[in-house]
Protein backbone atom coordinates (compact mmCIF):
# COMPACT_ATOMS: atom_id res chain seq x y z
CA UNK A 1 0.00 0.00 0.00
CA UNK A 2 2.88 2.45 0.87
CA UNK A 3 4.72 1.63 -2.32
CA UNK A 4 1.33 2.54 -4.43
CA UNK A 5 0.92 5.57 -2.10
CA UNK A 6 4.57 6.55 -3.11
CA UNK A 7 4.39 6.03 -6.89
CA UNK A 8 1.11 7.55 -7.01
CA UNK A 9 3.11 10.64 -5.46
CA UNK A 10 5.59 10.61 -7.96
CA UNK A 11 3.36 10.35 -10.81
CA UNK A 12 1.42 13.36 -9.31
CA UNK A 13 4.66 15.67 -9.06
CA UNK A 14 6.53 14.73 -12.33
CA UNK A 15 2.64 15.61 -13.68
CA UNK A 16 2.71 18.84 -11.99
CA UNK A 17 6.32 19.77 -12.63
CA UNK A 18 6.21 19.13 -16.39
CA UNK A 19 2.86 21.71 -16.14
CA UNK A 20 5.56 23.91 -14.26
CA UNK A 21 7.85 23.82 -17.16
CA UNK A 22 5.39 25.02 -19.58
CA UNK A 23 3.77 27.19 -17.50
CA UNK A 24 7.32 28.91 -17.55
CA UNK A 25 7.97 29.01 -20.91
CA UNK A 26 4.70 30.60 -21.20
CA UNK A 27 6.08 33.39 -18.56
CA UNK A 28 9.36 33.44 -20.58
CA UNK A 29 7.37 34.41 -23.91
CA UNK A 30 5.27 36.97 -22.58
CA UNK A 31 8.41 38.71 -20.95
CA UNK A 32 9.93 38.53 -23.97
CA UNK A 33 7.28 40.09 -26.13
CA UNK A 34 6.79 42.20 -23.23
CA UNK A 35 10.90 43.53 -24.12
CA UNK A 36 11.11 42.79 -20.55
CA UNK A 37 14.60 43.12 -18.67
CA UNK A 38 17.25 40.82 -19.30
CA UNK A 39 17.31 40.20 -15.37
CA UNK A 40 13.68 39.25 -15.46
CA UNK A 41 14.20 37.04 -18.66
CA UNK A 42 17.21 35.14 -17.07
CA UNK A 43 14.68 34.46 -13.84
CA UNK A 44 12.55 32.76 -16.34
CA UNK A 45 15.03 30.54 -17.84
CA UNK A 46 16.49 29.84 -14.99
CA UNK A 47 13.20 28.16 -13.26
CA UNK A 48 12.82 26.30 -16.58
CA UNK A 49 16.36 25.19 -15.87
CA UNK A 50 15.86 24.42 -12.24
CA UNK A 51 12.62 22.39 -12.77
CA UNK A 52 13.60 20.43 -15.71
CA UNK A 53 16.50 19.42 -13.11
CA UNK A 54 13.87 18.33 -10.60
CA UNK A 55 11.69 16.56 -13.34
CA UNK A 56 15.21 14.39 -14.45
CA UNK A 57 15.87 13.89 -11.01
CA UNK A 58 12.15 12.34 -10.63
CA UNK A 59 12.29 10.21 -13.80
CA UNK A 60 15.41 8.54 -12.33
CA UNK A 61 18.19 10.46 -14.04
CA UNK A 62 20.48 11.78 -11.78
CA UNK A 63 21.85 15.61 -11.72
CA UNK A 64 24.68 14.64 -12.82
CA UNK A 65 23.53 12.37 -15.83
CA UNK A 66 22.36 15.40 -17.38
CA UNK A 67 25.20 17.28 -16.82
CA UNK A 68 27.12 15.02 -18.60
CA UNK A 69 24.74 14.38 -21.30
CA UNK A 70 25.15 18.61 -21.81
CA UNK A 71 28.00 18.80 -21.87
CA UNK A 72 27.84 16.18 -24.77
CA UNK A 73 25.62 17.60 -26.81
CA UNK A 74 27.93 20.68 -26.50
CA UNK A 75 31.00 18.62 -27.62
CA UNK A 76 29.48 17.17 -30.22
CA UNK A 77 28.77 20.43 -31.35
CA UNK A 78 31.79 21.81 -30.91
CA UNK A 79 33.22 18.87 -33.22
CA UNK A 80 31.31 20.22 -36.07
CA UNK A 81 31.58 23.74 -35.52
CA UNK A 82 28.52 24.52 -36.08
CA UNK A 83 27.23 26.81 -33.87
CA UNK A 84 29.69 29.35 -31.98
CA UNK A 85 27.28 30.23 -29.28
CA UNK A 86 27.01 26.55 -28.02
CA UNK A 87 30.90 26.44 -28.66
CA UNK A 88 30.66 29.45 -25.75
CA UNK A 89 28.72 27.34 -23.23
CA UNK A 90 30.50 24.43 -23.95
CA UNK A 91 33.85 26.18 -23.29
CA UNK A 92 31.73 27.94 -19.85
CA UNK A 93 30.82 24.66 -18.55
CA UNK A 94 33.97 22.91 -18.96
CA UNK A 95 36.03 25.87 -16.98
CA UNK A 96 33.15 26.07 -14.71
CA UNK A 97 33.20 22.68 -13.69
CA UNK A 98 37.30 22.57 -13.90
CA UNK A 99 37.20 25.51 -11.18
CA UNK A 100 35.03 23.54 -9.19
CA UNK A 101 36.80 20.57 -8.75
Amino acid sequence: MKDELDITRNIRLIEWLKAEIVGSSAELYRRMAMNAESRQMAEAVADIILKSYLLADKLGIGYSAVDMKIQELLKRNEDGGRMEDLNSLYRYLSASRAKNK
